[in-house]
């Protein structure tokens, strides 16, 4: 899931260049990854849940909270994906399996939405 995120995120820097607030933000999340499938892997091994992943994965929540709030850039499409990835970051971590494949899908039809509602003449002439 935390893959599908990052190559979302990666697809939509060749559409629209981004801030550096932007690039923390894929690393939070392939951190956030990271630490879902190192978790996964020391249970699965009954080594129990490591402290140092018990306090990566606590601040890495409240980092992409604080993050969202950085941002320099106003354009509609660049605040929705900063929300995304806020959002997708913390998704990830709370997921359990698959859970980040609808958030995904439902953030890409969001956002072609928000598009085509921009594009569309019906909704940008003016009333008369």
């Amino acid at each position: 899931g935390g893959l599908l995120v990052l190559l979302i995120g990666l697809l939509s820097l060749a559409v629209q260049p981004a801030d550096s607030v932007y690039l923390i933000q894929m690393i939070c999340v392939a951190v956030a990854t990271w630490l879902v499938y190192d978790t996964e892997t020391q249970l699965s091994l009954k080594q129990g849940l490591p402290p140092i992943n018990q306090l990566f994965t606590w601040a890495l929540l409240g980092f992409a909270n604080v993050l969202v709030f950085m941002g320099t850039q106003s354009d509609r499409m660049a605040v929705l994906r900063r929300l995304f990835l806020a959002i997708a970051t913390q998704f990830i971590l709370l997921s359990v399996c698959y859970e980040v494949v609808f958030y995904c899908s439902l953030s890409i039809v969001l956002a072609l939405w928000l598009r085509h509602k921009h594009l569309s003449p019906r909704y940008n002439s003016a009333p008369s």
